[in-house]
Order: C-alpha cells, then structure tokens, then sequence
C-alpha cells in the first residue's frame, strides 16, 4: 500500500464517525466504581483499555465513575506510570495503595498492595454511606479472590450491588484445577448482577445463579472507540513490505499463536514477501519458545516479527497498514466461550479480519462479506483466506470497509453506558436499587436474561 492510499484511508475513516451516547435522564446519577487488580489505567494493556470505555461510556449517560486499583499492574516498557490519583476523561482514577510504580523489592510490594486492598474497601464503604443503598454499583473487572471475595462479602454486609464481568470460562483454561473452579462459580453466585461477553457465557451464568437472580444477565457486545485516530507514521521501521497482525497476550494464548504461525507457513509460500507482525509483550522465555516454533514451521525468522508492546498510536498504526488482522479461535470450549475485545479493534481500523466461525462469530460476521470467516481448526482453509485478500487488495479493502461499518453500527461504546445504568437499575434482587419505572419495565431491556439491544437485534436476525 503507498503512502499516498494510506492516507487517504485515514482520512476517509476519520469522516466516519461514530454518534454520542444519548444523554441520560436520570435525575439522581449512580455512582459506579469499576474494580481491577492486574492492569494500571489509564495506560495498560487489555483490562485496561476496556475499563476506559466502558467509564466513558457510563460518563457519558451521566453517572458518576471511578476506577481503584489496589496496586500498580505489572511493569511495561513504553508506559508512562501516572499520578496515583487523577481524572481521565471524566473518570476518576485512583491506586489505593498510594503509587502507581510498582517496587523492584517483594516486601515493599507485599506492603503496598496490603495496603492499596484495606484503602480500597475503606472507599467503598465511604461510598456507600455518602451514596445510600441506592446510589452506588461496584462493577468487577477483575477476577483475583483477594479483590471479589472481600468486595462481594462487604456488598452483603452494606448492601449495595456488585456486577461482575464474564468474558472467559476459566474451569474450561488447562490450568483449572477443582478449587479454581469452584471459586470462579462462587464470584459468579454472589454477584447481584453479570456480565456475559457471549451466549455461552450467558446460559452459564444463568444455571449459576440463584432463581431469585437468574434474570440478571446482561449480553453485551464487544466494545471500541470506532472514532479512535491513526498516526501519521504510517509504519513501524522495522516493518518493510507487507504483512498480516495478530496481537493479543502470548503468555495467554500462546497455543493460538502457535497455529498461527503454522497458517501461516501455508500462506507464505503462496505469497510472496508477505510477513506476520505479533503484537504484545513478551517475556525472554516466551520469546524463546516463539523461535522455537517459527523454526518448526519452517519459516525464516525475518518472516515473523514480534514488535513486542508498543503504543496505542503505534498499534492503530500498524492496524492500518495491514494486509489482514487475525483472530483466531479453535473449536475448544475456552473458545466458544470468548468473543475477544480485540476484533472490535481490528473492525474500526478498516482492514479485513480473519477469524474463526466459533461462538460468537457466526451472529456477527458473514464470510466475503464484513469478515473471512474460516471453518475452526481447519489450516489451510484460514491460511487459503490470508492468501485470498493478500493477492486481491479491492476485495481486502471491500471486506474491511464493511467491517468498519459494523464496528461503528454495532460495537462503539456510547450505547452501552446507558444499557449498563438501566440494567443496574432493574436488578431483581431487592432492597437496595430502584424499582424500575413503567418506561424500563417497556423496554427490551427487561428480557429474561437481559442483553444489549444491538445485539439482541443481531440475535433477531439471525434466526
């Protein structure tokens, strides 16, 4: 692609954006205090760039939010620690254990985090009591027992609703053993009210929960800020001719990875000069074992290109540039349970994506058409899609428009704040949230369980 076409890419897209959420009417705005223990914010790496969106989201139906985090995520080379306290666009943003560096020595971060848990709990109870029973909803992003267990036990004492997300099945993770399990369905039992990133997820949270709860399930799409802008550096030094993107967390996936690099094997051998660009951090262990499999492949290893983390401008700008952005997911049962964040992404960049047709991607996506959609599993049928839209660039560019629109129409965060406080403010449990009106009672929010509208309307379509 040349730099002139880039451009004009961009600028095409920057012309396209998304609408504003509607303002809210609530007379009296909720307090909602997003929950995280792994990730920094506002810069960070995946939990981090959806507690952005879903806070603007809920700033932008008017409730107030704030983000605590107990202690500093883990370090990341090309982040800037903020100020441990602050505001990001109408978020508030606070590490409770009163820095945002994480310390070289154990002890030192044993205190902090000791520390930044009991500070946390202390301003929630001060939330509540300056809130009411009625003005105050904890949503649970994180999934760490030394952060849900406390907060879900407090929400009992206090009386206040918690949500928690649900975007993986982890008894369904290699690494699940019987107790971990069991935890995982307990966070979900105790919570007032779920999130489900998919349909799996949904009825799995729903035989979890109590009878007098199994109503309060919200399905929810994938979220981006579609109106999020490219860079003019159009590519990365390192990054010569054309390429294919996957990126994502190789710690977590790296098995998805691996069949990636086998795909594209395939691929290359049809294509000629085409590489592959893994985006994400990556420890020197994993980085070992990333050669190890590019060289069992049997590609050069000019071939692949880990860049490693790099910026959000960075990473929008090598989105841009991409032949095609992958998304892998196999036939397992972690797979059908995820939709990942990261396809909302890759839609709003305007590039084709290359998936799989499992859980979610069947409701979304028609293969040539908005996605390439390939059978799961299947190598060479997904290495035949990286081939089909890196010799025909008309068709590439077709498919990603399309899948630009569905990004703006479908996954673009302003909705859902306002999805979320009226969820919130339906909750069946009673005693501590508002009883809703006749107008919630009306809308297709009070299906049993909930969803988001859009993708309720997805769901009608489909069947």
């Amino acid at each position: 692609m040349t730099k002139t076409g880039t451009l004009d890419q961009v600028i095409r897209r920057s012309s396209e954006v998304a609408t504003e959420a509607t303002p809210s009417e609530n007379a009296a705005p909720m307090e909602f205090v997003l929950l995280e223990s792994h990730d920094g914010f506002p810069e960070g790496k995946a939990a981090a760039a959806t507690l952005r969106l879903i806070g603007r989201g809920l700033v932008e139906a008017k409730a107030h939010v704030t983000v605590l985090l107990p202690k500093p995520g883990g370090p990341l080379a090309g982040i800037l620690n903020p100020p441990y306290i602050g505001l990001y666009k109408g978020v508030q943003f606070e590490f409770t254990c009163g820095t945002a560096t994480r310390s070289p020595r154990f002890l030192t971060r044993r205190r902090d985090s000791l520390r930044g848990f009991v500070i946390l709990l202390l301003r929630i109870i001060q939330k509540r009591m300056a809130r009411g029973r009625k003005g105050l909803c904890v949503y649970l992003y994180g999934e760490a027992p030394s952060l849900c267990l406390p907060v879900l036990l407090l929400s009992k004492l206090l009386r206040f609703p918690v949500i928690v997300e649900l975007c993986e099945w982890k008894p369904a993770f290699k690494s699940a053993n019987p107790l971990s399990n069991w935890y995982h369905m307990l966070r979900v039992k105790l919570a007032d009210g779920v999130l489900a990133i998919s349909e799996d997820l949904e009825r799995k949270a729903v035989a979890i929960l109590p009878p007098p709860r199994k109503r309060n399930v919200l399905l929810h799409s994938i979220l981006v800020d579609a109106n999020e802008a490219a860079v003019e550096k159009l590519q990365l030094e390192i990054i010569k001719g054309p390429y294919v993107l996957w990126c994502g967390d190789f710690g977590g996936y790296f098995d998805s990875v691996t069949w990636l690099i086998r795909c594209c094997a395939i691929a290359f051998k049809r294509v000629e000069g085409l590489k592959l660009v893994l985006v994400g951090s990556l420890t020197d262990s994993l980085r070992l074992r990333l050669l190890g499999e590019i060289r069992a492949a049997g590609l050069p290893e000019d071939r692949v290109i880990p860049t490693g983390y790099v910026s959000r401008q960075e990473l929008w700008t090598l989105y841009a540039g991409a032949v095609a952005l992958l998304a892998p997911l196999d036939s397992s049962e972690r797979s059908r349970a995820r939709f990942p964040w990261k396809i909302a992404e890759y839609l709003a960049a305007g590039r084709p994506v290359i998936t799989n047709g499992v859980g979610e991607i069947p409701r979304y996506f028609t293969d040539g058409e908005n996605a390439l959609v390939a059978r799961p599993d299947d190598e060479e049928d997904f290495a035949s899609k990286i081939e089909l839209v890196a010799k025909n660039r008309p068709l590439a560019d077709r498919i990603g428009a399309a899948g630009r629109e569905l990004a703006l129409r479908q996954f673009h965060y302003a909705a859902f704040g306002e999805t979320l406080v009226r969820f919130v403010n339906g909750l069946s449990t009673p005693g501590y949230t508002n009883s809703p009106g006749k107008d919630l009672l009306e809308t297709p929010l009070r299906a049993t369980p909930t969803e988001f509208p859009r993708a309720r309307k997805m769901r009608a379509s489909r069947s």
